[in-house]
């Protein structure tokens, strides 16, 4: 019964047919880039004999044959490895069957034989819905994010872990992995995975349908497996989390010592559990006794994780941390736990209008021949895009030049204000006492009074108001020696103009 019920529901979302057009439950979709290969994957309902054309434009010239294993669900998942591809080319492709019915041309391109600049995307958690908050589409804004990723010119994509709610059923593998990130971003723009907790173990259908560079590894099949991939002189590795305690004490170091590692000009590591985290859990304590180490001693430049489902991100000693969790559900019932002082957006600290990291996004990098930037995209839970919310990467300045403990670069990029003055509005509070709220109250960096009643947000705490409640008010009493030494220093910091308002209320409630 399931399988049928499964079926059912992926028959509704699959194209339909039309003479000439095939009925693929899963178009087809790329995996495993490399400078002269690349796999072609897409699912059927029935066996039929599958090729794909491809060519350098749309006569295509060429073609191999797909083989094809049983989803154990009733449907079929088909590869095709194209190899002997010429590095750094464009090509035309589509999936044949019996050579009458065929899906729609799209394209790809080869990687890189050398190292020249590039784009790559990162995203996590993808495994769900926006949990009713968007009705008309829960699927969204995963489904936008996935498009915006497709048509930003990336060269391929990495996901961080949790590609479906459980990865070992059949039907949500197809709602939140084929149907979202195979159909949107899959056509034109392969994607590795480091697999999380919810992609479950290794006879999991969801890993059925992938493609990865775990399959060289001996023992270990194209589903299961932790792995690495070189791209334009750039060293990628990607743990599996079924696979995690045992790679990171022993593959993992080998890895590492290898030349393409010592030679890579940067090395980047996905794995879904992040070492430090500060919504949910405070990440995992293992990966800091033992990951983190090996990545400092062997010069990795960021560690891309998800699992915490928001948007965090720090530095330590040589290495960015990023937690890229925000590919669907949002953990907005979450609360905070420990306080990394090397993290220092989300969580603890507010995106700008934020709270925390609590906004759907994902992260791209830029790579240049000698530096690399990453900004995160954010998106509105009904797919409106929001634009750049946080910047970082080995371009942007990790000093902090007013020494008012946010890095120039988190000034710069992410909160707006200026890395060469301590105190941007001038209020009295540093920028950091503002955005981390230690004086009991995260105001406005950037706006000296923010609440907008007249009096500023040092002079509201200092005589203990609270300056985000324009109702708040000082309750001392105006006779006496006290009460007019109190006005005496309100008047002379602030300026009568702005404290009559205030005196007023006080009056009034004296």
């Amino acid at each position: 019964m399931r399988s049928t019920l499964a079926m059912l529901a992926v028959a509704v979302l699959g194209c339909g047919s039309a003479p000439g057009a095939a009925p693929f439950l899963a178009e087809p979709y790329l995996q495993n880039l490399k400078p002269t290969g690349i796999t072609v994957m897409w699912e059927l309902g029935t066996v039929r004999a599958g090729t794909v054309e491809y060519g350098v434009d749309t006569g295509y010239g060429q073609s191999a044959a797909a083989a094809s294993v049983s989803s154990g669900f009733s449907a079929h998942v088909y590869k095709c490895v194209l190899t002997g591809l010429n590095p750094a080319t464009t090509y035309h492709y589509r999936a044949s069957l019996d050579g009458v019915d065929f899906s729609a041309d799209s394209t790809f391109t080869t990687a890189p034989g050398t190292a020249v600049p590039f784009v790559f995307d990162v995203w996590g958690d993808s495994q769900a819905t926006n949990n009713n908050h968007y009705p008309p589409d829960p699927y969204e804004p995963t489904n936008s994010m996935m498009r915006h990723m497709a048509q930003g010119g990336s060269a391929f994509a990495v996901a961080a872990g949790d590609m479906a709610e459980d990865g070992d059923e059949y039907t949500p593998t197809h709602l939140y992995y084929l149907d979202r990130v195979a159909r949107h971003l899959g056509p034109t723009v392969p994607w590795f995975v480091a697999w999380g907790n919810h992609d479950r173990t290794k006879s999991a259908v969801i890993r059925k349908f992938a493609d990865m560079p775990s399959r060289e590894r001996a023992g270990f099949t194209s589903g299961w497996g932790s792995y690495s991939v070189d791209h334009a002189g750039c060293h990628f590795i990607c743990i599996d989390n079924d696979t995690m305690e045992n790679d990171v004490l022993t593959w993992l170091v080998s890895d590492l010592q290898s030349e393409a590692n010592r030679a890579a000009k940067f090395t980047f590591l996905f794995i879904h559990v992040p070492p430090y985290a500060e919504l949910w859990r405070d990440g995992e304590a293992s990966l800091r006794t033992v990951l983190v180490p090996l990545m400092e001693q062997y010069g990795v430049d960021a560690c891309f994780s998800g699992h915490i489902h928001e948007y965090e991100r720090g530095y330590q000693r040589g290495i960015h941390y990023c937690v890229s969790g925000g590919g669907s559900r949002l953990g907005l019932g979450n609360a905070l736990t420990v306080d990394w002082p090397q993290l220092t957006v989300g969580g603890y600290r507010d995106l700008p209008g934020r709270r925390g990291g609590l906004v759907n996004e994902y992260v791209r990098v830029e790579v240049t021949e000698d530096a690399w930037t990453a900004a995160m995209h954010a998106f509105d839970f009904d797919g409106t895009y929001l634009g750049v919310l946080d910047r970082f990467g080995s371009a942007i300045s990790q000093g902090d030049a007013d020494g008012d403990g946010l890095t120039d670069g988190d000034e710069a990029h992410t909160f707006h204000t200026d890395p060469a003055v301590a105190d941007t509005d001038r209020d009295g509070l540093t920028d950091r006492d503002e955005i981390d709220g230690v004086r009991g109250y995260k105001t406005d960096p950037l706006q000296a009074d923010s609440d907008q009643d007249g009096v500023s947000d040092y002079h509201e705490i200092l005589y203990g108001s609270n300056p985000l409640d324009p109702r708040s008010v000082v309750a001392v009493p105006l006779g006496g020696f006290a009460g007019a030494a109190f006005l005496a220093m309100l008047l002379c910091a602030i300026g009568m103009r702005k404290i009559r308002p205030w005196i007023t209320q006080l009056m009034v409630g004296s």
